[in-house]
């Protein structure tokens, strides 16, 4: 919610003086930096997040959020993956079919989404993927 944001980012900026190594922390600070277009320190604060503890699915899941590709092919190779939610699971899904149709490779993409959809066909993530499995026909 934009009228929370202020407050966010200033609880935020308070834990992290506290404790600046804190990767979920800098990642949550810069999703509130990113979603208030200070794309720069938000971008910077997720990249030394992602860099002090490279395998947090929480970490992993806010840059995903942002069309990070990388962290969403490690999301989905992590055995955690199938005990993550279908929402979640289905949008890094989404988002890895996305990016595979955007590179010409639309069988992968398709596969994608198909796997996406075998999740749970009754959200609004299995509206989009399927959405974008009828557009690569």
């Amino acid at each position: 919610e934009e009228a929370a944001a202020p407050k966010a980012h200033a609880t935020l900026t308070r834990a992290l003086a506290l404790k600046s190594d804190d990767a979920e922390t800098l990642a949550f600070l810069g999703t509130v930096e990113r979603l208030t277009k200070r794309e720069r320190e938000g971008i910077a604060h997720m990249t030394k997040a992602r860099q002090l503890d490279p395998t947090n699915i929480g970490v992993l899941g806010l840059l995903s959020g942002f069309g990070d590709v990388s962290a969403m092919e490690q999301l989905r190779a992590m055995p955690e993956f199938p005990a993550m939610s279908d929402h979640g699971r289905q949008r890094v899904l989404l988002g890895l079919g996305k990016d595979r149709a955007h590179r010409g490779k639309p069988a992968e993409a398709r596969a994608l989404f198909t796997e996406g959809l075998a999740i749970n066909k009754d959200t609004r993530e299995a509206r989009l993927l399927a959405a974008e499995l009828q557009r690569l026909k």
